[in-house]
């Protein structure tokens, strides 16, 4: 069954607002994210792994930053999705404030799920909106997602999926990330398995955009991992507490 936020992620021109903490215990964790729900955040996953991918022979997109604009350790993320910058603004605060609260420092992201029909968004002015936070100098401009869900037995391997993009792209993923909503992972977890490919423009990101959707549904070979949706977003911004 398809969650609704991802039926919803498809919506192009939406915000996406991602709030992520540190690793923390079970109780704490669920205790921060019925307060995400509370001020309006329906989606919450714990972190099981963060692949930074070297690049080796095959280079990263020219043009962008390295890995490095996580917190250290990530252990939870909730996400919504917004229509307007007011919301947008109003979401990020009052989440900052409830992680700031628990003595944590986590960091906001905000993008915007774009094609060709949705313009970049240029109007963020982070000392106005966003007092007491600095934007990461490490976050790239766009993405690209391939993104897999399912038992962790059906998914690809991170190297499968590495080769595959390198192969059939020529590009190197910078981060693949595995998501499960479970804090207790079980024998064969359900997961979400995201490999992200940093951009240096539009024109870029929407060009691979469409590479991506020409091979998503084929494979010459089984043990390439097809299959995949797409997710094209601006990173509008990635934002982080002064001190």
């Amino acid at each position: 069954m398809v969650e609704p936020l991802e039926i919803l992620a498809r919506q192009e021109g939406a915000f996406e607002i991602h709030i992520t903490a540190p690793k923390m215990s079970v109780d704490d964790a669920e205790a921060m994210f019925f307060k995400f729900l509370r001020i309006g955040f329906p989606k919450h996953k714990y972190f099981l792994a963060v692949n930074n991918v070297p690049s080796s022979l095959v280079p990263y997109a020219a043009g962008t930053p390295p890995t490095g604009h996580d917190i250290e350790q990530p252990g939870i993320m909730a996400t919504v999705l917004a229509h307007s910058y007011d919301n947008v603004k109003k979401l990020v605060l009052e989440a900052m404030t409830l992680v700031e609260h628990q003595c944590l420092k986590g960091n906001f992201e905000i993008e915007r799920i774009i094609s060709e029909r949705v313009s970049d968004f240029k109007g963020i002015n982070i000392e106005r909106d966003f007092p007491g936070f600095i934007a990461s100098d490490l976050a790239p401009l766009y993405e690209n997602h391939f993104m897999y869900r399912g038992k962790q037995d059906s998914l690809p391997t991170h190297d499968a999926i590495i080769d595959y993009i390198q192969k059939i792209f020529g590009i190197t993923p910078n981060q693949i990330v595995d998501f499960s909503r479970e804090a207790v992972v079980l024998p064969n977890p359900l997961i979400s398995r995201v490999a992200t490919v940093y951009q240096p423009s539009r024109e870029e990101v929407l060009r691979f955009a469409n590479l991506m959707q020409r091979f998503s549904k084929r494979s010459d070979d089984l043990k390439y991992p097809a299959n995949y949706s797409i997710l094209t977003e601006q990173v509008c911004l990635v934002g982080e507490p002064i001190n």
